[in-house]
């Protein structure tokens, strides 16, 4: 079950899986964005697809339902050779057992990066044309975000970075071509932050380069079989 099988037993079975790199191609989807499933089944589903948990994390909420707010895990799963990857809803937080797991993004050619290091990031996309990105701002609050903070892919990540001690962690198209990023603190507590323990921000980028917060949370974490890859590269 995903559950405790991803946040448990299924994190210790992925240490087969060969050292992850980036293959640009054309992923195959065969989950789509809004399908929910009892965790067996999701489990299942993506076993067939090859697919092992990168990363887990609680995201912040809202629940309409008991009108509070909370966390809800979130696992990062991806092919082997990162060329699809997913991001997995549950209805409960890490540690606890979900009775559903739903496919929140599905996207293509993931990215990773050491964001336990101080340094410039290896994503590939980290720049954007600060005029663009101020016209496609504009354009978005137009059309149907008045008021919604938006900014410059790389200004709003270098913020992110002075406000929370946040970076790059992980970043990849999704299949409706937003460029989603999760920007991360790898330490457990950040002074003056409103969340504290490995605080993370996940942002949704167009084209234009313009940013806007896609959601935030705490305990974010890459799978051990991750942070074995990442220190051969130390």
């Amino acid at each position: 079950m995903i559950g405790a099988a991803f946040t448990k037993g299924v994190l210790a079975r992925i240490a087969s899986l060969p050292v992850l790199i980036l293959v640009l191609a054309t992923p195959a989807f065969g989950l789509e964005e809004g399908f929910c499933a009892p965790p067996a089944d999701m489990t299942e589903l993506l076993r067939g697809e090859e697919h092992k948990i990168i990363a887990t994390m609680d995201r912040h909420g809202y629940d309409v339902g008991s009108e509070e707010w909370g966390f809800i895990a979130v696992l990062v799963t991806t092919s082997p050779d990162l060329t699809s990857w997913y991001f997995v809803s549950g209805n409960k937080p890490l540690g606890t057992e979900s009775t559903e797991f739903c496919i929140t993004i599905a996207g293509k050619n993931l990215e990773l990066n050491d964001h336990r290091q101080d340094r410039p990031p290896t994503v590939k996309k980290y720049r954007f044309d600060a005029a663009a990105a101020k016209a496609g701002c504009e354009k978005m609050q137009d059309a149907f975000l008045n008021g919604v903070a938006c900014g410059e892919h790389y200004t709003v990540i270098e913020d992110y970075g002075r406000q929370f001690k946040e970076r790059i962690a992980l970043q990849g198209e999704s299949v409706g071509g937003v460029l989603v990023t999760i920007v991360a603190n790898p330490d457990p507590t950040t002074d003056g932050a409103f969340l504290t323990d490995k605080n993370y921000h996940t942002l949704a980028t167009t084209s234009e380069g313009s940013v806007t917060i896609a959601g935030s949370g705490e305990r974010f974490e890459f799978s051990e079989l991750v942070l074995s890859a990442l220190r051969m590269t130390e």
